[in-house]
């Protein structure tokens, strides 16, 4: 395994800069996502670091060896892909062993490291079958231990369960960090999925018009976004203008909070839908609420405080659904306030 180093990385194609001067160290083992929308750049920088995208500028270093000159199959990095990208005619063990077939591994070493990769994710029992045979996330287990079994100091993904439904999506996420974890390969993970990045990542690289907007632990960056554009595109959020002086807030209906750090004059905040506490109330109400969803695990509003929509959560254990038209006040705890900055890209 090795970590990797990419500095100052320039992509453009036609009049669109994918990517803009891009730098960023991965450490040997880590486990980093690139999260963003599409035509963000993630794609291209994964395409860069496996020798499929040639960059204009910039070097990207595996370990001490600059690779941006090196072919792919010289890199020593496996990549799993949205298709699969299975060979249809070749059997499962076939698959796996294409690599080490191609890097002339002797045939007990070929064999070992084959039955070894398919009892890793769980296919042994399906060596002889074809990949038609198989369902789609079997045939997504396959292309992990193709792209294992030849011990790679890095592992690329791109976008590998967007294909799969929700549910097997869910699981093969939980497999696949398990799997990473046990492995300890450096792994670089790309998706537009906020959920996705926040159950795998160690670090979480989020992305926009060719550049990186920010990086940090999943926790921080849903927690303490210094962005605008994190704040809105990890998940769900509230953002507010808020008037201050020194650390005294006050939001649009008038109620009064404490900020983190000292501001003056209109700063915006971020506040998660979980964190915004709902009273129903006819007396001094704030608003009402327009809608409200049951998910099982939640309940999801949206209230109308004067030309203002907030976004506010409870369990799916409450009791009592606020009804929609039931009038409410909102507060909001202290520890719900980060302060954050415009977009400077």
């Amino acid at each position: 395994m090795a970590g990797i180093c990419v500095k100052d990385l320039y992509k453009q194609f036609d009049e669109v800069v994918a990517l803009n001067s891009v730098s960023l160290d991965i450490q040997d083992g880590e486990f980093v996502v690139l999260l963003g929308p599409s035509g963000c750049g993630k794609t291209t920088f994964l395409r860069s670091i496996a020798g499929i995208t040639d960059p204009d500028a910039g070097s990207i270093h595996l370990g001490e060896r600059d690779i941006v000159h090196v072919a792919p199959e010289n890199r020593n990095i496996g990549m799993v892909f949205q298709s699969y990208a299975l060979f249809p005619h070749m059997t499962v063990e076939n698959n796996v062993a294409f690599g080490l077939k191609m890097r002339k591994v002797s045939r007990a070493e070929l064999a070992r490291r084959v039955k070894a990769a398919l009892e890793l994710v769980d296919l042994a029992d399906y060596a002889r079958r074809f990949p038609r045979q198989l369902s789609g996330g079997q045939q997504q287990r396959v292309a992990l231990a193709r792209a294992i079994v030849i011990e790679p100091e890095l592992l690329l993904f791109d976008e590998p369960l967007s294909n799969l439904d929700a549910k097997l999506r869910e699981q093969l996420r939980e497999e696949l960090h398990h799997l990473q974890r046990r492995l300890g390969i450096t792994s670089v993970y790309v998706t537009h999925d906020q959920a996705e990045a926040m159950a795998l990542a160690d670090r979480i690289v989020v992305m926009n018009a060719g550049r990186i907007i920010e990086t940090g632990t999943p926790v921080k960056l849903y927690r303490q976004p210094r962005y605008r554009f994190t704040a809105e595109f990890l998940g769900h959020t509230n953002v507010f203008s808020v008037e201050t002086e020194g650390r005294r807030g006050w939001l649009a209906w008038g109620s009064e909070i404490t900020l983190k750090q000292e501001a003056q004059g209109v700063v915006k905040v971020s506040v998660r839908p979980e964190d915004v506490k709902l009273e129903a109330t006819a007396v001094d109400a704030h608003g009402v609420v327009e809608t409200a969803v049951f998910m099982g695990s939640s309940i999801t509003y949206r209230v109308m405080v004067g030309n203002l929509l907030i976004r506010a959560m409870a369990s799916g254990n409450e009791t009592d659904v606020i009804a929609e038209g039931q009038p409410v006040r909102v507060s909001v705890p202290r520890s719900a306030h980060v302060l954050i900055e415009e977009d400077e890209i």
